[in-house]
């Protein structure tokens, strides 16, 4: 299980900078494979895709780490993303 808990009044953009990293590096190297689910109006298995790519726009302003999660997590099945931009994570928060 891969839980990650934030204080985000507590992290400033140079913290985030670290701990972003930290994080890019523990879901490329989980030792089972963390998938990113693409869902197009809820959950279809003929339509859905799962990647194995965990970083979106990668060296770009928009770059962010994204993967799905499940109930054991405690993340309701939902799609989880950690934005490389402090401001960018803050806004889109889960």
């Amino acid at each position: 299980m891969l839980q990650i808990f934030l204080q985000t009044s507590k992290i400033n953009a140079l913290e985030w900078q670290t701990a972003y990293q930290k994080i890019k590096s523990i879901v490329e190297n989980f030792p089972i494979k963390i998938i990113r689910l693409e869902s197009y109006y809820g959950y279809e298995k003929k339509l859905d895709k799962k990647h194995f790519d965990l970083v979106l726009d990668r060296n770009t302003a928009k770059e962010h780490i994204s993967f799905w999660g499940d109930w054991m997590s405690y993340t309701g099945s939902q799609t989880i993303r950690f934005y490389k931009d402090w401001s960018k994570q803050q806004v889109n928060q889960v």
